[in-house]
This record gives structure tokens, sequence and C-alpha cells, in this order.
């Protein structure tokens, strides 16, 4: 099991229909929806800050910093 959880969640974040934590059987699947997530929120959501994510073991987190 490989979870997804967000580092921080700024208000656009939590504003979003994106979930906080998720599970998922692969560590594939996992990166794609961290990718996608990481996207939407750049492209669609949140101009303040810049999200990627870190693979950690059988955890991705997804992080945030401040868009320069």
């Amino acid at each position: 099991m490989v979870k997804i959880t967000i580092e921080k969640q700024c208000g656009c974040f939590r504003k979003s229909s994106h979930k906080d934590e998720q599970s998922f059987n692969t560590k594939q699947l996992a990166e794609v929806e961290a990718q996608k997530m990481c996207e939407d929120m750049n492209k669609n959501f949140c101009f303040k800050h810049k999200f990627y994510y870190e693979v950690i073991e059988n955890n991705i987190i997804i992080k945030m910093e401040v868009n320069r």
C-alpha cells in the first residue's frame, strides 16, 4: 500500500476537490495521481504556491513552496 499525503494545506488546496490523504495498491498509480494533483493545483487553483511531490519509501508527500 502506497500513501499520498499533503504536507501543508493552503486555503486553495482546502477549497479544491482533492483529498488530503489517499492510498493506492502500487507506487506507479500513486505517482500518477500525485503528478495529476500537483499539475491541477499549479495550473488551476493556487498561483501563490508551487506544488511538487517526493517519494519516500512507500509514501508520496506532496509539498508546497512559495511561488516566485
